[in-house]
């Protein structure tokens, strides 16, 4: 009976606890959370060269990410913790917003593919740079030239394969 009191009284005393662990947000928790992974994602980070905060898998890029949450939850803008990371990272944590035309660049190898295509067939369709052009017609030879072609004529002539 004991065990069976412990056991209800622990069952609804849990959830009253993992309230209290939570901690005190001036916004919602998952709305920090949320504001603080789309932030990750803008800022360069600090300890993976060449990736964001977001996509950085090294164990202090979490905490930093931990952090900013709990910036967004003490009630900070996203211009106060961007001046804060920018204090501590310096000026260059913050990606600088992309051009327009960079959209373009995954496309760039499709485009050039589809202009080889159409190169290839006007070409083919028109008969291509060799149409009507004969060994015969190409301009004449010099006088070792045409001696050089006859003399490899009569070698292929006499060659039994």
């Amino acid at each position: 009976m004991r065990t069976l009191l412990f056991t209800l009284l622990l069952g609804f005393a849990a959830p009253a606890l993992a309230q209290a662990a939570a901690p005190a947000c001036a916004i919602r928790y998952e709305e920090a959370a949320r504001l603080a992974t789309e932030l990750a994602a803008d800022l360069k980070s600090p300890y993976c060269p060449g990736k964001t905060l977001q996509t950085c898998t090294s164990s202090q890029a979490y905490d930093l990410r931990g952090e900013i949450r709990d910036l967004y939850c003490a009630g900070r803008s996203r211009d106060e913790v961007v001046a804060l990371m920018q204090a501590r990272f310096g000026e260059d944590i913050a990606n600088p917003p992309q051009p327009w035309y960079t959209a373009l660049i995954p496309f760039i190898p499709f485009i050039l593919g589809i202009l080889l295509i159409l190169w290839a067939v006007k070409r083919w369709r028109r008969g291509g740079p060799t149409k009507g052009a004969h060994v015969d017609d190409a301009a004449p030879l010099s006088p070792e030239d045409a001696e050089r072609l006859a003399r490899l004529r009569r070698q292929i002539a006499s060659d039994p394969e």
